[in-house]
């Protein structure tokens, strides 16, 4: 199943963005799946580690947050 998104950013981000595709040499599309997953499953993980989510339901092994900065 696919789902399709459409997203606006600041002109400071889709620099990032573009500077990033450009030395990694992916897609547009390969990249923001990249990073979407990885930001998602960073927030899983907080919301598991603040006790907010007891049991998680997703396929993927959510990354450490043993070292991750407090906020």
């Amino acid at each position: 199943m696919t789902y399709k998104f459409s997203i606006s950013v600041s002109d400071e981000i889709a620099e990032v963005m573009k500077l990033a595709l450009d030395l990694s040499g992916k897609s547009q599309n390969a990249a923001c799946t990249q990073w979407i997953m990885e930001g998602a499953l960073r927030e899983i993980a907080l919301f598991k580690k603040a006790e907010l989510l007891k049991k998680p339901s997703f396929p993927h092994k959510p990354p450490s947050t043993d070292n991750e900065p407090e906020e």
